[in-house]
C-alpha cells in the first residue's frame, strides 16, 4: 500500500545473497506495474472502468429463501478503446445492467461460493463483449462482493 492506495504487486527477483530486487514501475493509479506483464512488447496500457454498483435479490422457490447479493463492478479497457467504449456503454447502459442481473439472478450457489468468482466474470465479460459488438472490455473485476441467504 502506498500512501493509503492499494498498489500493484511488483515483480521481485531473489538475486541469491539474501536481498531482493525489485523490477517494474508504478505508473498512474489503476494500471499496472511493468513487472506484471505489462513490458515494452507492444501491449497497450488498461484502464479501469467503473460498470456500478449492483444489489440483486433472487428468491430461490425451491428452497423457499431469498438472497441477497452485493458487488461492485469494474471492467479493464485498452486505453485507446475508451473513447468507444464510453460512447458504446452509454447507448446501451441499461440493457447491460439488465444483463449483469439477470447473469448473477440465474446463477447456482456454487457459482456464488466460488472463490474466484469466474464463471460469472467471464459470463459477464461474453455478454459486455457482445451487447457492445465488439471486444471492448479485456476483463471484469468483481469487488465488495458479499451475499446473504434468508
Amino acid at each position: 500500500m502506498l500512501g493509503g492506495v492499494p498498489v500493484p504487486a511488483l515483480g521481485v527477483t531473489h538475486r541469491g545473497d539474501g536481498r531482493c530486487r525489485t523490477e517494474g514501475r508504478i505508473r498512474d493509479q489503476g494500471s499496472r506495474a511493468e513487472g506484471e506483464g505489462q513490458r515494452e512488447t507492444g501491449r497497450q496500457e488498461q484502464k479501469e472502468i467503473d460498470l456500478g454498483e449492483f444489489k440483486v435479490t433472487s428468491f430461490q422457490p425451491a428452497s423457499n429463501t431469498t438472497t441477497q447479493i452485493r458487488f461492485h463492478l469494474f471492467g479493464t479497457v485498452s486505453a485507446s478503446d475508451v473513447a468507444e467504449f464510453t460512447a458504446r456503454m452509454k447507448e446501451n447502459q441499461h440493457r447491460f445492467r439488465e444483463q449483469v442481473i439477470v447473469t448473477i439472478r440465474s446463477a447456482e450457489m456454487t457459482d456464488l461460493t466460488d472463490a474466484g468468482l469466474g464463471l460469472l466474470k467471464r459470463t459477464i465479460l461474453e455478454k459486455t463483449n457482445a451487447l457492445l459488438g465488439k471486444t471492448l472490455v479485456k476483463a471484469v473485476i468483481i469487488s465488495d462482493f458479499s451475499f446473504m441467504e434468508s
